[in-house]
């Protein structure tokens, strides 16, 4: 019973997820500067409940998504996103490591960001 329930919100919330995407995606392609961060941190969002949902690939694919959202914002204010960044590596890391994939893997996805 409880397990179902969990499965249920967590699919409910990847479904959520989703959708904020979508929706910062849009709004994105109109007024970047403004809505690239948020962008970013709906692909976290969603790749921490692809994590909950042991599905380590397609979070990894999320994370790699908000950082690269990010990164123009990142290289021209570092310290105001800062925290954001860290945030979604670490998290990209964090489902490299889950995926099963080797080190050398993991090292040559994770070079990309440094």
């Amino acid at each position: 019973g409880n397990d179902l329930s969990n499965l249920r919100r967590r699919e409910e919330a990847l479904v959520a997820s989703q959708e904020a995407v979508e929706i910062y995606k849009t709004l994105a392609k109109t007024r970047p500067d403004a809505f690239l961060p948020d962008l970013a941190i709906s692909y976290g969002a969603q790749g921490k409940v692809l994590m909950a949902l042991e599905r380590y690939s397609d979070a990894a694919t999320s994370f790699e998504s908000g950082l690269k959202s990010l990164e123009s914002h990142f290289k021209n204010y570092p310290q105001a996103f800062a925290g954001l960044w860290q945030g979604l590596k670490a998290d990209l890391q964090e489902s490299l490591i889950a995926s099963g994939l080797s080190e050398a893997e993991i090292a040559t996805r994770m070079k990309r960001w440094e």
